[in-house]
């Protein structure tokens, strides 16, 4: 974690100066004011982390990721954050009870505004390109993939993470909600 988290302060820096320099490609083009993170699976749990202790970052969404790190321990995040889920509720095993506990009462402490979408018939690498790239008869076997279509998977999790991001960063009308006719399988909370 603590590797990935400073590998996006990297990052970020390294954008800070690009834009500083007078005559450079990038040079006052890059809008640092609006800057956002997320990730899937352990990239998730990171891009939360990374907003939890860069006050440069204004937004994250956790795309079914396991939090870790201090933000899980703390009091949470005062900064917009939304986890983007797999179908976890047939999950019976301690320790996915465990990890949606987890999840649930760290999504109690976040702003109250949407903050959970669950995508009904999805799993975890529903969000992955391994959705497209696997033999998918054999991964829903094994439960890598849930019945969705895997485009369909991919397209509500591109489009949640743009309205989230154009409602946070860009100050666009509207949030999440506003895809629930194009996506009735998305339960959203609160």
């Amino acid at each position: 974690m603590r590797v990935w988290v400073d590998d996006d302060r990297f990052i970020l820096d390294q954008l800070q100066q690009l834009n500083a320099e007078d005559g450079g490609m990038f040079s006052h083009r890059l809008d640092l004011n609006s800057v956002g993170a997320f990730g899937h699976s352990f990239g998730g749990a990171t891009a939360l982390q990374f907003c939890y202790e860069d006050q440069r970052c204004r937004a994250a969404i956790d795309v079914d990721g396991i939090p870790f790190g201090d933000v899980s321990r703390s009091e949470g995040l005062s900064k917009p954050f939304l986890f983007f889920l797999s179908d976890h509720r047939a999950d019976r095993a301690a320790e996915d009870r465990s990890v949606a506990a987890d999840i649930d009462a760290m999504r109690k402490r976040l702003p109250n505004h949407p903050n959970e979408a669950v995508l009904i018939g999805s799993r975890h690498f529903n969000f992955s390109d391994q959705a497209l790239t696997k033999n998918t008869a054999v991964a829903r076997k094994v439960g890598m993939l849930g019945p969705i279509d895997e485009r369909r998977a991919l397209a509500a999790a591109s489009d949640f993470v743009r309205a989230f991001f154009d409602q946070w960063l860009k100050g666009a009308r509207g949030d999440i909600r506003g895809l629930a006719a194009k996506y009735p399988d998305v339960s959203l909370t609160p």
